[in-house]
């Protein structure tokens, strides 16, 4: 189960710099092409972390119940 974990962490970091890079280089080049096509970055970084939110809560629902002591 620790490797689940840390894949979710993995995603997560992916995920946030989906969201954040294409602003940064946005403000950095403002004229640039990506411009055009850098609003789908941000957007697959955002559906990328609800599905990742998903998968952690998965996970820990799993972990628990086989933890479970009956």
């Amino acid at each position: 189960m620790k490797f689940l974990y840390k894949l979710s962490v993995i995603l997560l970091g992916i995920s946030v710099a989906l969201i954040i890079l294409p602003i940064i280089i946005a403000l950095l080049f403002p004229n640039s092409t990506f411009m055009q096509v850098g609003f789908i970055f941000p957007m697959l970084g955002i559906i990328m972390a609800l599905l990742t939110g998903l998968f952690v809560i998965i996970v820990s629902l799993i972990d628990w119940f086989i933890n479970k002591k009956f």
